[in-house]
């Protein structure tokens, strides 16, 4: 797993500044792991397949992988 260091970014999947904590969410959201009313944003799941290649991304891809 990476691990960031109080990075923040600009998210291109939700068009928001993010840090690491929230990119994990997003990515639990992505994945089915969360609820996306938990996150209090929406996202069109259809382009979530940016997050495959994200640098940031820190949880496995929808194959397996990670980014």
């Amino acid at each position: 797993m990476k691990h960031l260091t109080n990075t923040s970014f600009a998210c291109p999947l939700i068009g928001q500044e993010l840090c690491e904590g929230f990119c994990y969410e997003v990515q639990s959201v992505r994945l089915g792991l969360l609820q996306m009313s938990a996150l209090g944003v929406t996202f069109d799941r259809a382009q979530a397949d940016m997050c495959d290649i994200c640098p940031f991304n820190q949880l496995p891809t929808v194959d397996g992988r990670v980014a």
